[in-house]
């Protein structure tokens, strides 16, 4: 006759110490009938079998959290702000223009007074149109057209229409710039040329001045600052203009005539020694649109001072235009 076994609870928490550190009481059924040494065996055996499971449990989360970072991608931490990723996109963003409308505020130094005035301005990059309204007359270039030269309603005296060369000097009087520098081309050169010149110094040319709101406009500031500013001399080449020479060397041709008391931006005698600056401007104020990375406030200074202050109000970028907008039959215009 098989013999009845009986259960009974054993407490081997001191049998397995080492594992629970004393703060868990475990319990196990064994037969009750077993002797003594039968009893401590079949625990041995429990708490052997124990351990390997626990050694295999650690094991396999270990295999598994291993897995897991294996698989986990960094993710990409964006570029913080700084004055290289600010000027590279606004180079970009002018670069990629197709046209702009804006009114145009200026503010330039001419004979140590300043003189301001605002136009409102529509342009074409390529091919390049321009129309122009200052206070009163109004301007209208387009490449190709009209022998490549400027339509004029001066809205005065003589009462006629004219049709003046893009440098001429009765355009250019008392003007830093010509039609041919209106936009954002003008000025990237500038900068192209500045970040050129610093070579391996550009965190010490341009500086990221941190953020302001502009006209209620979101925007980064950026100053740059030429620290090998300083004048030298040119002398004048065969058939040299002081416009051929300002554009060879990147400079304004307005301050090279200022510097060297010319009048007349036509050609220079030649081995004529000039006065030249070494750049540009001495500092560059930039105040950068966030969302079009194009600038909204350009300050030029000087070794005197503001040279001449450009702000760009009412931005449209890429409006698209009329067939007839750059023609001089164009309703609204009094040409």
């Amino acid at each position: 006759m098989r013999q009845k076994i009986g259960y009974k609870i054993i407490n081997f928490r001191e049998h397995f110490d080492s594992f629970i550190n004393g703060r868990y009481i475990h319990y196990q059924c064994v037969p009750y009938n077993l002797s003594g040494i039968q009893q401590e065996n079949v625990i041995l055996r429990i708490l052997i079998t124990l351990k390997r499971s626990i050694h295999l449990f650690l094991l396999l989360i270990g295999i598994i959290i291993s897995s897991s970072f294996r698989n986990i991608h960094p993710v990409p931490v964006q570029d913080s702000v700084n004055a290289k990723l600010i000027i590279t996109n606004m180079n970009k963003a002018a670069e990629t223009l197709q046209s702009l409308q804006f009114d145009l505020k200026i503010q330039e130094r001419v004979g140590g007074k300043y003189r301001n005035s605002i136009s409102a301005v529509k342009l074409q990059r390529k091919p390049r149109k321009i129309y122009m309204k200052l206070n009163g007359p109004e301007l209208l270039y387009v490449e190709g057209w009209n022998d490549g030269k400027v339509l004029v309603n001066p809205a005065g005296f003589p009462y006629i229409n004219l049709n003046l060369d893009v440098n001429s000097s009765t355009l250019h009087k008392d003007q830093h710039h010509t039609l041919n520098e209106v936009g954002y081309d003008f000025l990237t050169d500038i900068i192209k040329d500045a970040i050129q010149r610093c070579g391996t110094r550009f965190d010490d040319f341009f500086k990221y001045e941190g953020d302001v709101t502009w006209n209620n406009i979101p925007c980064y500031q950026v100053k740059i600052t030429d620290l090998d500013y300083k004048f030298a001399t040119y002398t004048v080449g065969k058939d040299e203009t002081i416009i051929s020479i300002a554009r060879k060397l990147k400079l304004s041709e307005f301050k090279l005539g200022e510097l060297n008391k010319l009048t007349d931006y036509g050609a220079v005698r030649q081995g004529r020694v000039l006065v030249v600056p070494s750049s540009y401007a001495r500092t560059t104020e930039l105040i950068i649109d966030k969302k079009t990375w194009l600038p909204l406030s350009t300050k030029v200074y000087d070794n005197t001072g503001l040279f001449e202050s450009y702000e760009y109000v009412n931005l449209k970028v890429n409006p698209v235009f009329a067939s007839d907008e750059f023609s001089k039959d164009y309703k609204g215009y009094g040409f």
